[in-house]
């Protein structure tokens, strides 16, 4: 039944409403009298007797109280005194009559009466509760509450309320009368001791409300607000940022990269072993460089005939590493040296050994990574991104702001990806191109912004009365500096990454007098540099230096070419391993999405001073 009675108030309770049915027709409210007494202890205790007449057959009344309200006020000079929403909690409540309470969407039911009798043409109902007030609202040393809220849905003839306070009032108090936003005024009468006052009012229409304004000595509650989750939030951001400090230098490796220019790679490290060191990470186009990388080794041998390109595997004996022979003889298996495989077809026989051959990649390598610095460094993402998500979440609650607590959650697992991400630019940073690099920059940055932004919508001096949300931020900001300079290699990862970069520094900056004397000295130099320019993202840099050089055509290629032309090599080379991974993709196995592409709610109102239905609490009145 409460969904019900919620369903009939649904269109009362929403801003878009903006006027109220009128049910005089089916019962009006001859007297209603309340008395609420107001505690030092911040909370109300309510009694109203309200005398019903009946004109149609009914069950009951019920009272619509909300559970949230907004307040805004001002005072005399128009600055901002009060401006947030607030919790209010019913209980203890009793009626001379059968009673159901329920709580819905923020709104307190109290429904009169039972669906199995119906009531006289004239009842008096008698109801007694408790409110107990937000804690924080005591800060402000005023009694701001709507005595009769403006939703009631019939007219009263005769409304009077008693308000008693528990020390004298002496400051100044105004009670405001009709509907919604209504400046109108009644004089309270207060008694000699200035601890009560009474009012009455005659023929409220419908939607009219009655609010009571009155100025508190100061410290008048006793109540204290509760600021354990703003201490929390501000010990757990420093202690984070501390921890974050911590596992920054005691694991993040001290070593300074220095590229060491290099003229041949290192024997020991295949292409793919290149492609995994710059990055840390095993790409398809590692995987696939493989295959040039064989061919200038002597294993492989590339065929184009017509419009198709092959490979067949020669007489030599394959040597290499784990994860070389179980690619090289998932590939060639089931032929015979010489005989042909479409290149197109090789990815549906190697589907399932590629992300093997990735994890043998890894392993091969994982002496050149620091475990210990890794998770170091994941634990600092997951540390932040825990904090941040609390940060709104607990501000969201506290000035409850329900749509931003999703969005706490939301910007945790967005941070989450995020320094990820710095942690995935960090480690490839030596691969990435002067663009990527700022392109990467500029999507940290509109990140950054983004989540400032949600901080400052957020953000409610009332709910965060220690700025966390912005001290959050910087933790944020600090926290992606600390993933961005983490350096997770080993010392030997280091020097090894050193000597890369110096072979891709090469490969960009060498002279042709340079390289003329290096094909002299080595005439496959050419060939055996080139599956790790493929990995290294300098494959058309490099192939384009021997434009002019004589480096002699390669042995591993047959085909239709005439001339030996060093780009046409380049391009069928490029041909053969992008078809690779074409077919690779076909097969549709994990991880193939990198392949290459390269060319290479409650009650609202506003005002200055005050106004009727601006307070806390109210609601309104209905039939059922």
């Amino acid at each position: 039944m409460g969904i019900v009675v919620a369903a009939i108030l649904f269109s009362y309770f929403f801003p878009s409403q903006t006027t109220l049915e009128d049910n005089s027709s089916e019962y009006t409210i001859s007297n209603y009298h309340i008395t609420a007494t107001y505690g030092k202890n911040n909370t109300l205790q309510m009694m109203e007797t309200i005398d019903v007449d009946f004109a149609t057959l009914k069950h009951g009344i019920f009272r619509a109280m909300p559970e949230v309200s907004t307040v805004k006020l001002f005072d005399e000079n128009g600055n901002e005194k009060i401006n947030g929403k607030f919790r209010l909690k019913y209980g203890n409540v009793s009626a001379n009559t059968h009673f159901e309470t329920d709580s819905s969407g923020d709104v307190f039911f109290l429904r009169l009466g039972s669906e199995n009798s119906y009531a006289h043409a004239h009842e008096r109902y008698k109801i007694s509760y408790t409110i107990t007030l937000d804690e924080r609202f005591a800060l402000y040393d005023v009694f701001y509450f709507n005595l009769l809220g403006n939703l009631t849905d019939t007219t009263i003839s005769n409304f009077s309320a008693t308000v008693n306070f528990e020390n004298p009032i002496t400051a100044e108090s105004t009670v405001y009368v009709g509907a919604l936003g209504s400046t109108a005024t009644i004089t309270p009468v207060w008694n000699a001791e200035q601890t009560s006052f009474s009012i009455t009012a005659q023929n409220l229409g419908v939607g009219h409300g009655v609010t009571a304004l009155v100025n508190l000595p100061e410290n008048y509650s006793t109540v204290q607000p509760n600021f354990f989750w703003d201490w929390f939030m501000l010990v757990a951001i420093i202690l984070v940022a501390i921890g974050a400090w911590l596992l920054f230098k005691k694991h993040s490796n001290k070593s300074i990269i220095t590229p060491v220019v290099q003229f041949s790679a290192d024997k020991k490290y295949t292409s793919a072993d290149v492609g995994f060191i710059i990055d840390k990470r095993v790409n398809t186009e590692d995987v696939a460089s493989l295959i040039i990388y064989w061919a200038q080794k002597g294993f492989v041998n590339i065929i184009e005939d017509g419009k198709k390109t092959y490979l067949s595997r020669t007489e030599k004996e394959f040597s290499g590493k784990m994860y070389e022979k179980q690619l090289f003889f998932a590939i060639f298996s089931h032929n015979n040296p010489g005989e042909k495989i479409d290149i197109k077809k090789i990815g549906l026989s190697i589907a399932e050994d590629v992300g093997e051959v990735k994890k043998g990649v890894a392993l091969e390598n994982e002496h050149l990574f620091n475990p210990k610095a890794t998770f170091a460094r994941g634990l600092i993402i997951i540390m932040t991104s825990i904090i941040l998500a609390l940060s709104i979440c607990l501000i969201a609650t506290q000035a409850v702001k329900n749509l931003f607590f999703f969005a706490g959650i939301i910007v945790g697992v967005a941070s989450a990806i995020f320094l990820f991400q710095i942690a995935k630019a960090a480690d490839k940073k030596y691969a990435l191109n002067a663009k990527k690099s700022t392109l990467n920059g500029i999507m940290f940055f509109l990140f950054l912004a983004g989540v400032l932004a949600v901080y400052i919508c957020v953000f409610d001096a009332y709910a965060d009365a220690f700025f966390t949300v912005f001290l959050a931020f910087g933790l944020l900001c600090f926290a992606s500096y600390l993933v961005l300079k983490f350096n997770v290699r080993t010392g030997v990862g280091c020097a090894e990454l050193g000597d890369i970069i110096g072979l891709k520094t090469f490969i960009e900056v060498a002279e042709k007098d340079r390289l003329e004397m290096l094909v002299k000295e080595n005439p496959q130099a050419f060939y055996q540099i080139l599956p790790y320019a493929y990995v290294l993202g300098v494959y058309d840099t490099w192939c384009k230096k021997f434009e002019s050089i004589d480096i002699g055509a390669p042995t591993f290629y047959s085909g239709e070419i005439d001339v030996f032309d060093v780009l046409i090599i380049a391009h069928i080379l490029d041909h053969a391993t992008q078809s690779i991974l074409s077919s690779i993709n076909a097969a549709n196995i994990a991880n193939v999405a990198e392949s290459v592409s390269r060319t290479v709610g409650g009650f609202t109102g506003g005002g200055v001073g005050g106004f009727s239905g601006g307070g806390l609490g109210g609601g309104g009145t209905g039939s059922w």
